[in-house]
């Protein structure tokens, strides 16, 4: 259908559309006589594409979404993005107001470093990582990363973390294990499991820590069904990838470089991990058994 047809359908301007070609998020059939052809896969693009544009989500951001083969994990990390955005948007929308009623901009200058000092370790990370590595990192360490850091040794563990995260390589993984990866991420980080389910799975792990005896004998039934699961061929698919993954931390310096930075950064979670690993030590022959 020519361009006029299309605006009719999409309620897109003519301007609009050649913006949207010219930032090849569209490519229509172009004629001999100069006029573009759009097929009816070009309009529901185009529509997709207003609907994101109407939810103030960049042509970038909009093309990441239209080219990838996981567009829910992107709309994901989208959101994530745009929450944090705004959380910290509204904070200096009052800094701003103090800078208009005639406030010293070294003033107000403090008061931005002192925001970002406020945060939580928590909420830097995320700002830091607001997509996947982040979510999943705050998923296992989140509990005990809700204060603010306070000396200049978890300052640089803090930088170290962030070095490490940020310095990360990518593993190489066969198509099929990684289609199982995409699997997971998205389970783990699918909207439903919000920060209360999140805050409860974590206190299950320090509820283990802490009273491994009555957790044991209270938890029984599942950790039997569990054994039995690690027997299906269902769970048996992801043995390379819990093989590659050990591989990877191991040789990424996982082990050596970030679990000490974390034990520096967070005293509680130092805590959790000598405890875990007494417990692991103590009661792996005697849950293994069960």
């Amino acid at each position: 259908m020519k361009i006029k047809d299309v605006c009719a359908q999409t309620g897109l301007t003519r301007k609009a559309i050649e913006y949207y070609e010219s930032k090849g998020l569209i490519d229509p059939i172009k004629e001999e006589n100069g006029y573009r052809f759009f097929s009816n896969n070009d309009v529901k693009t185009l529509k997709e594409i207003s609907l994101l544009r109407k939810l103030e989500l960049s042509t970038s951001e909009i093309s990441e979404i239209l080219n990838s083969k996981e567009p829910n994990q992107v709309l994901l990390q989208v959101q994530e993005t745009k929450q944090l955005q705004q959380s910290m948007l509204q904070r200096k929308v009052v800094l701003l107001r103090k800078l208009v009623e005639g406030h010293h901009p070294s003033e107000i200058n403090k008061e931005l470093e002192a925001m970002e000092k406020s945060l939580s370790i928590k909420e830097r990370l995320l700002h830091k990582f607001p997509g996947y590595v982040g979510k999943l990192f705050i998923l296992h360490f989140g509990t005990y990363l809700e204060v603010p850091i306070e000396t200049t040794e978890q300052e640089e563990a803090y930088n170290e973390v962030i070095r490490f995260l940020d310095n990360l390589e990518e593993m190489e993984l066969s198509v099929e294990i990684q289609k199982l990866l995409n699997e997971v991420t998205l389970l783990m980080t699918d909207l439903s499991m919000n920060d209360e389910e999140i805050s409860n799975w974590n206190k299950e792990k320090i509820e283990f820590v802490n009273n491994p005896k009555t957790w044991i004998r209270e938890n029984k039934s599942i950790i039997q069904q569990y054994n039995r699961i690690k027997n299906t061929d269902e769970f048996l698919k992801f043995k390379p990838l819990s093989n590659r993954l050990k591989q990877f931390m191991q040789s990424s310096g996982y082990y050596n470089i970030f679990i000490p930075a974390m034990c520096k950064l967070s005293p509680d979670y130092a805590k959790y991990q000598e405890q875990l690993l007494s417990v692991n030590n103590k009661y792996k022959s005697e849950i293994s058994e069960m």
